[in-house]
């Protein structure tokens, strides 16, 4: 199953061949990794303690939220953006730019009219599609074996084609 998900990572990063790999089909390979990892540890932990599944979430969540707050700070000081390491966002060092700050941090985004729909897209991310999500795929690992779960979860680029072909 763990091959099947990496070939299907591979023919959607690579249909323009090998010689066109970058940085992003790097980190789309170690998400495929990082996701069946993380699918087989939740379901161990699921099989030794049932009733654990939004202490395991929280955990899951928190570790994401740590990651992503080191990403921002990497990016917004301009360590791996904007000359950097050439893979970050453009603007570089906009952690030290107040005007850049208030336009690129969440409180900044709520308080502006013009940024208030990226803002509520960030908190809906967050809160709906990430860690409610994972509270569910906590709970059905718990049920289902993770191996299963990876060939499930796969198609999900499928499902998406054609909800978005419907609408």
């Amino acid at each position: 199953s763990a091959g099947l998900a990496l070939a299907g990572v591979g023919v959607l990063e690579l249909a323009d061949g090998l010689g066109a790999a970058g940085w992003g089909d790097l980190w789309s390979v170690l998400q495929a990794v990082g996701f069946g990892t993380s699918f087989f540890l939740t379901e161990r932990l699921m099989a030794r303690e049932p009733g654990m599944a939004l202490p395991i979430t929280a955990a899951q969540c928190a570790v994401s939220a740590a990651f992503a707050g080191l990403w921002a700070v990497a990016d917004g000081s301009g360590l791996i953006g904007g000359g950097g390491l050439g893979f970050g966002g453009g603007e570089g060092a906009w952690l030290f730019d107040e005007t850049k700050r208030a336009s690129y941090a969440l409180p900044g985004l709520l308080a502006s009219e013009q940024f208030r729909p990226v803002a509520l897209a960030v908190a809906w991310t967050g809160l709906v599609t990430t860690a409610g999500n994972r509270i569910g795929e906590t709970v059905a690992l718990g049920r289902v074996a993770s191996a299963e779960a990876s060939v499930l979860l796969a198609t999900e680029p499928l499902w998406a084609a054609l909800f978005a072909s419907l609408l």
